[in-house]
């Protein structure tokens, strides 16, 4: 695949980094920094500059701004230290289409094109129902992922096995029985935020007498620390699963979801199964008069903005001037409107939110669906072609190895069956080389084998029902809903009656 001529252009003779990331397989780095390796050589003919590699990190769980190597490189482009990046796929970025837009704007705003090696296409380019469907299809891929891995954390649960991870705080674990087993220091710990919570003390009480206990220049306990403590009932030998809320780490689902199983990989918990129960009736108590508490303080108003205005600029008063947007405040409830100046009426925003929800649902959901399954194939289909050339490539690599080895091979046998032992230094060199050939072929196996895996994912996603990217006006944000409108909107228009009228584009 060839690099178009103006982005060629715009790359020539500039700094190139690399960045790539991995959740936890090694290779899989490796094969990312050969893959961007092979694009700098054939299109650029030059070498990265710098490589930013995020090593055990899941771009499911994990944020990009809490991911080091990724704000080492955004604050390296603000220094100027390079002019572009290479990645090595769409989805080594982000998996997720909120990251995955903060990221374009933050890269945009600093002028640094990222380079997509397996496409050979500029990131952030694509239109806008393109750069929707990429976001889909990178989420999906990592919630298949996900999908497969809490598949076997829910086998090893139901059999009481320790599912990996993180240790637990004041537990020890020990790989070979895959045994959790108290530590004779931090147990006396666990045991001490127990014993003080039952007495009545609060999370960030508890965190207070410790900090001052361990009397640390920089504190290590925190509420949130305290809370995982006694919200976990594996400190009284029960594992469980689809106790926190996704991906949140704090907040703590309804009981009546989580699936609890006696832990056989703890053999002595630290604490009695009744004194944890005594703390859950506590915080469970506690947490219902907070909720109240939210409640009522929710019924008396509040002056944080939730419903953006996703119409502005784009809707319009019938007498054609564009309708301005405002927020009032009456009795400390905050509402807004949109307002034509020249008629002097306003319009209350969520009503006309709604009827333009309603009118987008009825009308244009199904038919950007069926757009966005015609070109998912396509792209899919295109992915395909490309992974089944690389995987060629690899082949061909493979043979070309493999024949200068068994030639390395043949001139060794006929140098002993010639000079005996009296050229061992040539004997030796032509060792090192036919061990060099196979070690490459291995990494070219492990390269295709990675290849394979994404062409099965591909085939696997092409064959499965169509993607499953919701197109449901409310699940946008305020400025993806901004930006569909302006794509698929041709006019709104609203009128004194407070009556709509869109004008779509045709869709078919």
């Amino acid at each position: 695949m060839i690099l178009e001529q103006e982005l060629l252009q715009k790359l020539t003779g500039k700094r190139g980094v690399f960045y790539g990331r991995h959740s936890t397989d090694k290779q899989d780095i490796a094969w990312q920094i050969q893959l961007v390796d092979n694009f700098f050589e054939e299109v650029l003919h030059s070498k990265p500059i710098a490589y930013y590699s995020d090593e055990a990190v899941s771009a499911r769980k994990t944020k990009y701004k809490d991911r080091a190597k990724l704000q080492h490189l955004i604050k390296d482009s603000s220094r100027g230290v390079f002019d572009f990046v290479v990645i090595s796929s769409y989805d080594r970025i982000a998996r997720n289409p909120i990251d995955h837009l903060k990221l374009r704007e933050a890269l945009t705003e600093k002028g640094i094109p990222v380079i997509i090696a397996t496409t050979r296409t500029e990131y952030g380019k694509e239109d806008f129902l393109t750069r929707l469907l990429f976001d889909g299809i990178s989420k999906y891929e990592a919630d298949q992922t996900a999908q497969r891995t809490s598949d076997n954390i829910n086998t090893l649960v139901f059999q009481g096995k320790w599912k990996g991870g993180r240790t637990p705080f004041g537990y020890v674990y020990h790989r070979a029985s895959n045994t959790l087993k108290p530590d004779p220091i931090r147990r006396e710990k666990v045991k001490e935020i127990f014993s003080m919570y039952e007495k009545g003390l609060g999370f960030k009480e508890i965190a207070n007498v410790l900090n001052d206990e361990e009397k640390l220049a920089k504190p290590s306990w925190y509420k949130e620390k305290v809370k995982g403590i006694i919200t976990n009932p594996i400190y009284a030998g029960v594992l469980t699963l689809y106790r926190r809320e996704g991906n949140s780490g704090y907040r703590i689902r309804d009981r009546s979801e989580w699936v609890e199983h006696e832990a056989k990989c703890i053999t002595s918990p630290i604490i009695s199964k009744q004194q944890w129960e005594n703390c859950w009736k506590i915080y469970s108590e506690k947490t219902k008069i907070y909720g109240k508490k939210k409640e009522n303080q929710a019924a008396g108003g509040t002056t944080k903005l939730d419903t953006p205005f996703f119409l502005k600029k784009i809707l319009y008063c019938t007498c054609g001037k564009m309708m301005r947007w405002r927020n009032y405040t009456n009795q400390k409830k905050v509402y807004q409107a949109y307002i034509c100046d020249d008629c002097d009426y306003r319009v209350p925003c969520d009503l006309l939110h709604k009827k333009f929800e309603q009118e987008w649902n009825y009308r244009v959901t199904d038919s950007l669906l069926q757009l966005m399954n015609g070109k998912r194939k396509k792209l899919a289909e295109k992915e395909l072609l490309i992974l089944e050339e690389s995987i060629k490539d690899c082949d061909v690599m493979k043979l070309d190895l493999k024949n200068e080895q068994n030639n390395f091979i043949d001139r060794k046998k006929a140098l002993l069956r010639n000079s005996g032992d009296s050229d061992e230094a040539f004997v030796y060199a032509l060792d090192l080389l036919i061990k060099d050939r196979e070690k490459r072929i291995s990494e070219i196996n492990d390269q295709k084998d990675l290849l394979e895996i994404k062409k099965s994912k591909v085939s696997e996603f092409l064959e499965a029902s169509p993607v499953n990217i919701s197109l449901n006006f409310n699940d946008f944000s305020p400025r993806d809903k901004n930006e569909l409108i302006r794509h698929y909107v041709l006019s709104c228009k609203v009128s004194r009656e407070r009556d709509l009228e869109i004008t779509f584009v045709n869709l078919e």
